[in-house]
């Protein structure tokens, strides 16, 4: 066996890598035993492993090359590659009587020669054939060569056998592939103007250089529904140029700035669905200082971008709502929370700066209304709640509490602030009807029309505050609002018709607020609270239950981008168990806490599914990632990164991997536990085998010892032992032991 191992070590190498696997994974299947003995097989295998390890240890010189039998030797190259002894057998038989008549040199038919000069005709030994002029036995002058394989004919200028000047070249595969080109050559190769055509379904005409388009050019590429006007460099768009997508599913026209066939630089894209994106980019993605707008919504969004998201600050105004809000983003996401400020602009002309929770003002903030007040303290989901300061456009100035909006007094909070005191708005003795319907004008200018009892307010009437304009219409019990009615602000920046008790909102009712935002269902004490359905200016809808004015208990929130929660809410924020559909398909399923996921959860996206911990929205703590092919990732994620070290990965083929890794791959010390039975424990280098490693294979056999590159290392040290308890042992180029 050891006389058939070929001299080139370095062929060998390979050789007895793909031998030595072959060898230690399986049982020889490609060595025939004679007999069933199994002492033989024994021996056949011991054999033909030391066999390998001599060629490694020993090998033969190199043959002598037909270089050295020119230059050095004084053999044949019959000599050099059968020694004298077989060459010697061989003259004697018949067979090298009719090797010899076969290669006689009288057999060869040597070609006819080309013209030297003039016009002619020509037909070359591989049946291509030439018409045209010759100079010097060469194509020169104007001539038609056409390619007896293909088809393929050139009818142009030739310059020393060279297609050089002008030309068509023409090809005819075949009912698909038919084509020309007319143009410029140089060297043999398209270069200069020229015109190539494949029917109406390929078109290109401008420049050329070294065969592919390079420089101004227009391209009509009807089998991708793509046409291109503008600057190539080396056959791909690259410069200034117009593109218009026929087929493309989301783009329908670029015209800007390219690089290597992406849109690179300042352009202007324009979308299948309508929307425009102009700005910079780079690699084809939006990226730097850019404007999206969607003729469809009215949505556009003016700002930074990168890797094609929105990310920096920028400002989003809604088309449904005509609100702006203009602060940070990351990943298409507005960044909100504590310490982040944001600027909303409402249709109102109100202007908010401060902090934002789901896209409302919410923590600390001062909102200035367009009717010169202004407001600045704390915020719930878009109402203040909290302590504030309010000063009024007239100059009068609240500092204290406020609940759902409104300042509160003590324990009786009001949402819409309507003088009812005693010494300004109460009839006195003298000029109080007891019971019939009438109009009363009060001392502070308010008036009433409706009915009365006892001098007090009773049955339906309406009621107008002269300083704020407040109005309310509907049923009275004695000088309190009770039963239905309709409270109008005198800015008509909120209306609430429905249900009142005592004086407060309590029952059924719908409220309008900024002549945008909805609110209908059950009230208590003029807060929503029990089951309502919010509808917010930017589109949202919250179905579900209310406490004391906010989102609380079991609700579903449609946002305005497109995204959907279904689960549990407490003080107006999404926490507890819930379940978040994102617009682009992707989904949550899990524990939430202050508008963010946190605790255990499931995330599955279009590329990987991940089941763990998570804290403030990302991935933090123990969790394993699954990949489409099966392939699972079993470690730790620290802010939404995996953390380096020890992992368990369990790949499609089902085999495991338990040990360090650097970035999700083994990296380190690991042991791998293969399908087949081999057992892997020692060093890895980016995801493989390097270094010192043993490795028990299903057949019994171990190998201890260097790995390079997932492979046993041939020139490094190690030793095999072999199931019948044989050892060899090996270093280098030295021979086994």
């Amino acid at each position: 066996m050891a006389a058939d191992v070929g001299p080139d070590t370095k062929a060998l190498g390979a050789t007895l890598a793909a031998t030595v696997h072959t060898c230690m994974s399986s049982a020889l299947p490609s060595i025939e035993y004679v007999g069933s003995d199994a002492w033989v097989r024994a021996q056949v295998q011991t054999r033909f492993f030391e066999a390998l390890l001599d060629a490694v240890a020993k090998p033969k010189p190199r043959r002598s090359s037909f270089t050295d039998f020119v230059w050095r030797s004084s053999l044949t190259p019959l000599q050099v590659e059968h020694h004298a002894d077989w060459l010697d057998a061989w003259y004697l038989t018949y067979n090298h009587t009719t090797w010899r008549a076969t290669q006689s040199l009288e057999t060869v038919q040597l070609p006819v020669p080309a013209p030297v000069a003039g016009h002619g005709r020509y037909t070359y030994p591989s049946g291509d054939t030439y018409v045209g002029d010759f100079l010097d036995g060469q194509r020169h002058g104007r001539g038609t060569y056409t390619v007896s394989a293909t088809g393929y004919t050139y009818v142009g200028d030739w310059v020393h056998d060279c297609r050089h000047g002008t030309g068509v070249l023409t090809y005819n595969n075949d009912a698909t592939h038919q084509g020309t080109y007319t143009g410029s050559w140089a060297d043999d190769v398209r270069c200069g103007d020229g015109l190539f055509q494949e029917g109406d379904r390929f078109v290109y005409k401008g420049r050329w250089k070294r065969n592919v388009f390079h420089g101004l050019g227009h391209l009509a590429d009807a089998k991708r529904g793509f046409n291109y006007d503008g600057e190539f460099l080396d056959g791909r768009p690259h410069g200034v140029g117009k593109a218009t997508y026929s087929s493309d599913a989301s783009f329908a026209t670029y015209s800007g700035e390219w690089a290597h066939g992406c849109f690179d630089g300042v352009g202007t894209l324009q979308y299948r669905d309508g929307s425009v994106y102009a700005g910079t980019f780079v690699k084809g993605e939006r990226h730097g200082q850019g404007t999206f707008s969607d003729p469809t919504t009215g949505d556009d969004y003016d700002g930074d971008w990168i890797n094609d998201t929105r990310h920096g600050f920028g400002k989003a105004t809604s088309g449904a709502s005509k609100e702006s809000r203009e602060g940070p983003w990351r990943a298409n996401t507005m960044v909100q929370g504590h310490g982040q400020d944001w600027i909303l602009l409402y249709p109102s002309g109100d202007k908010y700066s401060g902090e934002l929770q789901q896209g409302r003002p919410w923590g600390s903030g001062t909102c200035r209304y367009a009717n010169g007040s202004v407001y600045t303290g704390d915020w719930v989901d878009g109402l203040r709640q909290g302590h504030g300061i309010f000063v009024n456009h007239d100059g009068a100035t609240f500092d204290g509490q406020w609940r759902n909006g409104q300042p509160t007094t003590g324990d009786a909070p009001v949402y819409v602030e309507i003088s009812l005191t005693e010494d300004n708005a109460t009839c006195t003795q003298d000029d109080a009807p007891t019971s019939a319907p009438t109009t009363i004008t009060y001392p502070n200018g308010d008036t009433y029309a409706g009915g009365l009892r006892q001098g007090k307010r009773h049955g339906r009437g309406k009621y107008i505050s002269k300083a704020s304009q407040h109005t309310y219409d509907g049923m009275w019990d004695m000088d309190r609002r009770h039963g239905h009615g309709v409270l109008t602000s005198g800015a008509h920046d909120f209306v609430y018709d429905g249900a009142w008790v005592h004086d407060t909102r309590t029952g059924l009712g719908k409220c309008i607020l900024r002549g945008v935002e909805t609110y209908t269902g059950a009230w208590h004490a003029n807060a929503f609270h029990g089951t309502g359905t919010y509808t917010t200016a930017d589109g949202a809808v919250y179905s579900g239950e209310f406490e004391h004015g906010l989102k609380h208990g079991v609700g579903t929130l449609r946002s305005a981008d497109g995204s959907t929660y279904q689960g549990e809410f407490a003080k107006g924020q999404k926490h507890g168990l819930g379940t978040l559909t994102y617009a682009n398909g992707d989904l949550y399923t899990g524990s939430f806490a202050h508008n963010a996921r946190d605790g255990d959860g499931t995330l599955v996206t279009s590329t990987d599914t991940f089941v763990g911990a998570w804290r403030a929205d990302v991935k933090h703590g123990h969790g394993v990632l699954t990949r489409p092919d099966g392939t699972t990732k079993d470690g730790v994620w620290q802010c939404d990164a995996p953390v380096d070290g020890p992992w368990t990965i369990t790949f499609p083929t089902r085999s495991v991997y338990a040990g360090d890794c650097v970035g999700m791959r083994p990296h380190g010390h690991g042991v791998c536990k293969y399908a087949n039975g081999d057992v892997y424990s020692g060093a890895w280098v980016h995801g493989v085998r390097s270094g010192w490693g043993v490795c028990v294979f299903g057949n019994g056999d171990v190998f201890d010892g260097e790995w390079t590159q997932n492979h046993v290392s041939l020139h490094g040290t190690g030793t095999l032992t072999l199931a019948n308890g044989t050892v060899h042992a090996y270093n280098g180029a030295t021979s086994p032991s």
